[in-house]
């Protein structure tokens, strides 16, 4: 399971419309569009966790210029005591030091909930719906979701239709945008890496691996692969495609291509990684040299240096044919996660003739080639993926090869999904959150038909993220007065029809805990006495607001909008929201429509297109071309 970024509700994203932000006064003032095309302060989203509590993505170093580099760091929020805070959890033994990670988490949590660079919005029980006579022994869960599932399903027909009411984007190897629903794919293309969690979350060796091994210190781990296992064309997968993979990732090439990837901390995760980075380094290029644009041109490669550099690099070596062995310069806690997230490229369909990543971008980002359970047959934007059974996968983490034949993932529209189900012309709504869509199929299965549902805790949750460096977000008391004026109770009422609660930080309500079951070394596991303890609970309180505006030299002008001085201009408390779809707008609108009257915070929400959203919230250099 990774961390996945999806949209805040199941949406359209074919035709969008700008929505206007209601009920919450009578000022003019709109959104400004900078040059470079930023405009949006916030972003409604979600996320689906990883196994292990990983936020190292919100380390300063992960942090790139807007417009010019995607960044990870996608809060935009760092500072020296949180990064401090995430090296703790970063380096901490997963063996011996499991109580100095907890204890580093649970104190991210708490920073975290005070200078809320994210405000979760609602964290909810998700309800898969399907259709029982087409789709037998569905078995769904916090950690093991349908994408999962699916391969012990079973069908009385060939062809299983799952719907999903957005758009995908059409990445479908990892790196670039982090969308749910492309991963979707990818997990069924490629079957996940080298290592695999199950339903409980526990990490086992994946179908193409025969063990591994692990040093004492943690820092060394081998993987020893199966002989057997080919990709879905019939290729081998050995050691070769395993390097590749690695490589693929760390390869310059990757950043220019537009990933959302960082190298600037490889020297911190792999031994040797300075001097094989010299190695490869083309004979007189300057990184800081500055480009046409400007900026520093960045690491380069010469790939014909490959060979004679990986000879003297322990950081990641080929041992043999089936033999792969990682040479790590600390013990990390997630590194067994690391090794579930990233999917083994095959070389020979990805790189024939050496790495290009701008091919790989533009030729096959969306056709990839795998050897998980099923086989990518056939993709139309905005319509629908078809997968059939991959006839080599040999088995998930349980020794089961899928039994349904073809899977066929299509688009549906938000308005009609659930008679689309209903009528049996789609056979799952997989993740759904909202009463009206989740109460008609338990109607209906009251009155005999023949649907059925699993309900779990969602690992994740959904919020507003904002971007702490732009506009009025970028100060503290501005996003906590804004989670002191929006109605989150309204919008969980509104939007899910009741099926949802509130968080007050980046924890999981999978794993919130009663104190009399609650394990302090289990990694995900949060207490509730500890959350009521430590934690700021944003319950709507415009008063408080309106104090934290005001104690910061915030003043309120004639349009009744709070004003400030900075940098020598007036910046308006006008709070720009990128979202989907209709129904989500109207949640919004709603829970923030008081807002300008009550605590002087204008707030204008647009629904875009997911694509665009992703350029904005990753800040590409794509927004406005």
């Amino acid at each position: 399971m990774k961390k996945l970024i999806t949209r805040i509700t199941a949406v359209t994203a074919v035709a969008l419309v700008l929505v206007a932000c209601g009920g919450g006064g009578g000022s003019s003032i709109g959104l400004t569009t900078e040059p470079n095309g930023r405009k949006y302060h916030a972003f409604a989203l979600a996320t689906s966790f990883n196994n292990a509590p990983a936020f190292n993505q919100y380390h300063s170093r992960n942090l790139n210029e807007w417009g010019v580099n995607p960044s990870s760091n996608t809060a935009r929020y760092a500072n020296d005591y949180q990064d401090g805070v995430l090296e703790t959890m970063r380096l901490s033994n997963p063996e011996t030091e499991k109580t100095q990670f907890k204890d580093a988490f649970l104190e991210y949590v708490k920073s975290w909930n005070e200078n809320l660079p994210e405000l979760p919005l609602y964290a909810n029980q998700y309800h898969d719906l399907y259709n029982s006579a087409n789709l037998v022994n569905f078995n769904t869960g916090s950690l093991w979701q349908w994408r999962e599932s699916i391969v012990e399903a079973t069908s009385p027909n060939d062809t299983v239709v799952i719907g999903v009411s957005s758009a995908f984007n059409g990445d479908f190897i990892v790196g670039w945008t982090n969308s749910a629903y492309d991963e979707d794919v990818r997990t069924l293309v490629f079957g996940s890496g080298l290592l695999v969690g199950d339903e409980n979350g526990t990490m086992s060796p994946n179908y193409m691996t025969e063990s591994f091994e692990i040093s004492e210190d943690q820092k060394t781990w081998t993987f020893k692969l199966k002989e057997d296992v080919v990709f879905s064309d019939g290729t081998p997968l050995t050691a070769d495609d395993v390097m590749h993979t690695y490589l693929f990732y760390t390869h310059p090439g990757i950043e220019k291509a537009g990933a959302a990837v960082t190298r600037s901390d490889l020297n911190l995760t792999y031994v040797g990684w300075d001097d094989f980075e010299a190695a490869m380094t083309p004979e007189g290029h300057d990184p800081e040299a500055l480009g046409e644009d400007g900026k520093p041109v960045g690491a380069a490669w010469d790939d014909t240096k490959l060979d004679a550099a990986l000879a003297n690099f322990e950081g990641f070596k080929k041992i043999d044919d089936y033999t792969v062995q990682f040479n790590f310069v600390d013990a990390e806690f997630t590194t067994w996660a690391s090794f579930e997230g990233q999917d083994i490229l095959p070389e020979h369909y990805y790189s024939p003739n050496g790495f290009d990543h701008a091919n790989v971008r533009a030729a096959l980002m969306a056709k990839p080639l795998g050897s998980g359970p099923y086989v990518f047959n056939e993709y139309e934007p905005g319509q629908y993926v078809k997968f059939s059974v991959n006839p080599h996968y040999p088995g998930n983490v349980h020794g089961v090869k899928p039994a349904i034949q073809n899977i066929t993932y299509k688009v549906t529209a938000n308005e009609t999904d659930v008679d689309e189900l209903r009528s049996g012309t789609i056979d799952l709504l997989a993740g759904q959150i909202n009463g009206t869509k989740i109460d008609p199929v338990k109607a209906d299965i009251e009155d005999g038909k023949d649907l059925g549902y699993n309900v779990y805790k969602r690992h994740g949750y959904g919020y507003l993220g904002f971007h702490s460096d732009f506009g009025p977000v970028q100060f503290k008391e501005v996003r906590q007065a804004f989670a002191y004026g929006i109605d989150r109770e309204e919008f969980i009422e509104t939007f899910t029809g009741g099926y949802a609660e509130t968080l007050q930080g980046p924890y999981s309500l999978a794993f919130v805990k009663e104190p009399a079951d609650y394990i302090h070394d289990t990694p995900w596991d949060i207490s509730t006495a500890w959350i009521e303890e430590n934690l700021i609970n944003y319950k709507k309180d415009p008063a408080a607001a309106v104090k934290l505006m005001e104690d910061a030299g915030w003043v309120r002008g004639k349009d009744g909008i709070f004003a400030k001085e900075v940098d020598g201009k007036e910046m308006k408390a006008v709070v720009g929201i990128a979202g989907g779809s209709q129904d989500w707008a109207d949640a919004l609108n709603l829970s923030t429509g008081a807002m300008e009257k009550e605590i002087g915070i204008k707030v204008i929400v647009e629904s875009i297109d997911f694509a665009i959203l992703l350029d904005h919230f990753y800040g590409t250099g794509n927004v406005g071309k």
